[in-house]
């Protein structure tokens, strides 16, 4: 179930706010379940049940549960892969004739139809339901024609699983395509959910003065106009848009020297800055090179952003560049 945890806390790879944030949190550190076989042997034209995994709600106050599964398969052939759901009888799965029937029969009605592509006016996003191009945006983040990313250029940020109508004002939507998808769903993987984010920020501090900064994982508010920067409130609103972890290499250390691989677990409300996951110290000519990985979790809403930010002076003095 999902349960209240602080904004910021480290994770030891048991801490979770949601199937979503365990299921991302599982499979960045790469641990399978153990209700997870190894392999599956699949007889040619039938089905195969490959797991039946109950949602129980019973003593849960609300009475909300849910289930998130991700797998990754290596397949020796062409497969179809259905997700389907319904009623048991008391704490014993449906019988099997009850899936055949679901397969068979037609498909029900959806909850909001999709806002047809490229319309104007309201933007339903609708159910994401299909299969998606793509599992991995691994990149590095430089200056334009350069190997490194100069620290002088903090405060920047960049969007994390930005979508239509929620680029941010930078015109790029990393929504990825959808090859099929059921009708009356969700034309575009609105969100990314599942995508491992691999980046690498080669810092450099090319000034004569030592430089230190922030890094953090925000949720600004959603936008697509270009508006001078990030809105944020002032007061993050109660809906929750990202649970999930973070893994960060080449944070400051408690010698100052940059720590290995750091695992942190968030909880981030709508409009929500920060928190700073860690300080980047950087003498004059000094460079860094910072990795950040994530798992975009499907208990969260687009956008987010990662964003590098120089360590304020004093609380007294708000930095004036955001």
């Amino acid at each position: 179930p999902f349960l209240p945890l602080p904004e910021l806390m480290p994770q030891d790879g048991s801490t979770f706010s949601g199937p979503g944030s365990r299921v991302a949190t599982e499979l960045l550190g790469r641990q399978r379940n153990p209700l997870l076989p190894e392999r599956w042997t699949l007889p040619p034209g039938q089905p195969t049940t490959l797991l039946a995994l109950p949602l129980p709600v019973r003593g849960l106050d609300p009475l909300l549960n849910g289930r998130n599964l991700q797998l990754r398969l290596q397949s020796s052939g062409a497969i179809s892969l259905a997700t389907l759901a319904a009623f048991g009888e008391g704490d014993q799965p449906p019988p099997p004739e009850r899936w055949a029937a679901l397969l068979d029969g037609g498909l029900s009605a959806k909850e909001h139809s999709p806002t047809p592509r490229g319309s104007s006016g309201k933007l339903v996003y609708s159910r994401v339901s299909g299969v998606q191009v793509g599992s991995t945006w691994r990149g590095t983040i430089t200056d334009p024609g350069q190997p490194y990313l100069s620290a002088s250029r903090a405060p920047i940020s960049w969007p994390i699983a930005s979508l239509e109508r929620g680029s941010l004002g930078t015109r790029q939507v990393q929504t990825a395509e959808l090859k099929a998808f059921y009708p009356g769903t969700a034309w575009a993987a609105h969100g990314n959910y599942g995508v491992e984010y691999d980046l690498t920020l080669p810092l450099r501090n090319g000034g004569p003065q030592p430089v230190r900064l922030e890094l953090a994982l925000e949720s600004p508010i959603k936008g697509d106009q270009a508006v001078g920067g990030l809105r944020f409130k002032a007061k993050p609103g109660p809906p929750v848009m990202f649970r999930g972890t973070v893994e960060v290499s080449g944070l400051d250390g408690p010698d100052g020297k940059p720590s290995g691989r750091q695992g942190f677990h968030l909880v981030q409300r709508v409009g929500q800055q920060g928190p700073a996951l860690g300080t980047i110290s950087l003498a004059p000519g000094g460079s860094r090179s910072l990795r950040v990985r994530l798992i975009y979790p499907a208990d969260a809403t687009p956008p987010q952003v990662l964003s590098l930010l120089p360590v304020k002076q004093s609380p007294e003095q708000p930095d004036p560049s955001r």
